[in-house]
């Protein structure tokens, strides 16, 4: 069934890349909300592991799409899996990707710093399908990150998960990364997000002095 099936994919994941990779959000959905248009995102430690993830993927009964959106500065592309028979997708990446704000075929990478907190602060849960989960403050940040650039609007899941998200998080550890992520903007961006988080799109593009 969906569930044992997912469950062998991340023990495969753990062999493949030797522990090191993150299941960004949604963990919550994982297994039973998990379909070909609600799919699971998993941030890499690099490319090295790819070709060994693929291969046995691909002989599981995936198919691997590889997108031709454009990116910059070291970005690289989303490598994805899909099996329609069991009606799931894996959405892979080796580092923290965002549309650019102007040009939504166009990639970039985050601020260093950003990504390696998502794998340092990383939490191992034993019991669970998914292995690796970020430290909230991660998450949330990644939400957020997701919210402005990628869908450029708040849907409902996100404003539920930023609300329980928040009574968790270091807000000095969350203002640190929202000041990477984004620099000049990093105030409105914190404000919106506790207070007005389905706004966090408009607020982020009406900072001018970003």
């Amino acid at each position: 069934n969906k569930h044992e099936y997912i469950k062998s994919v991340f023990e495969l994941m753990t062999h493949c890349t030797s522990n090191m990779f993150v299941v960004m959000r949604g963990h919550d959905e994982i297994p039973n909300d998990i379909t070909v248009k609600n799919d699971i995102d998993i941030l890499l430690a690099g490319q090295h592991s790819l070709p060994l993830i693929s291969k046995e993927l691909q002989n599981n009964g995936f198919k691997m799409h590889i997108d031709q959106h454009r990116y910059m500065y070291g970005a690289e592309p989303h490598i994805q899996f899909m099996h329609e028979g069991i009606d799931v997708k894996l959405d892979m990446v080796t580092g923290l990707y965002y549309r650019s704000v102007v040009d939504k075929m166009l990639w970039m990478p985050v601020n260093k710093e950003v990504y390696q907190s998502m794998f340092r602060n990383r939490v191992y849960c034993k019991d669970e399908i998914w292995k690796f989960r970020p430290a909230y403050e991660d998450k949330l940040v990644h939400i957020v990150c997701h919210c402005i650039f990628d869908k450029r609007n708040t849907p409902d899941k996100y404003v539920k998960r930023i609300n329980e998200l928040l009574p968790l998080v270091d807000e000095s550890k969350v203002n640190y990364l929202l000041e990477r992520a984004f620099y000049k903007a990093s105030d409105i961006v914190f404000e919106t997000m506790k207070n007005n988080p389905e706004n966090l799109h408009n607020a982020y593009i009406t900072v001018t002095e970003y």
